[in-house]
């Protein structure tokens, strides 16, 4: 979408720059990696500096999540100014700022479980926290998945609502 998006209307979908960077450095990070000790030491460095830069995007006003669910918009077929009306006008900072915090813990509780069974199994810690690491993660990503369904809904409605009143 990302590239067609470019190519149709001359320009870049964030949303699709940023998923694809981060699948690019994923498996980077997988190819470079020489053992499973060392690619678990480098997935948590990428979580923490991930968590890092997520939390600085909102801190410059340039929120990450907020920047996706209006290009999920844009695809589902609102224009952009509707779209930048419609969240300057209901404020949802806020709400994107909550979801934002919660990505971000879900990535430092992820790391933190890779550092906790890595510094108490050693090693074996590695293979243990996989485990772990995917419940905790499935449940995580459950969460976001119906927040963002719900708040995607919400800011339809409201996009409906407005363009009925301007009709």
């Amino acid at each position: 979408y990302t590239c067609i998006n470019k190519i149709k209307n001359n320009a870049c979908n964030s949303s699709g720059i940023i998923i694809l960077s981060l699948l690019v450095i994923n498996m980077t990070l997988n190819l470079f990696s020489k053992t499973q000790y060392d690619l678990i030491i480098k997935e948590i460095y990428f979580l923490i500096t991930l968590s890092i830069l997520i939390a600085a995007s909102i801190m410059f006003k340039k929120n990450v999540i907020m920047q996706i669910f209006k290009d999920i918009l844009e695809i589902l077929g609102y224009t952009r100014h509707n779209i930048d009306n419609i969240f300057g006008k209901n404020e949802l900072d806020s709400y994107f700022n909550s979801l934002t915090s919660l990505v971000i813990v879900h990535l430092l509780i992820l790391s933190f479980i890779k550092v906790h069974f890595i510094l108490m199994y050693g090693l074996n810690g590695s293979v243990q926290s996989q485990s772990l690491s995917s419940f905790i993660g499935f449940i995580f990503i459950a969460t976001e998945i119906i927040l963002s369904t719900l708040m995607i809904n919400r800011v339809r409605l409201a996009l409906k609502f407005n363009s009925i009143i301007s009709y």
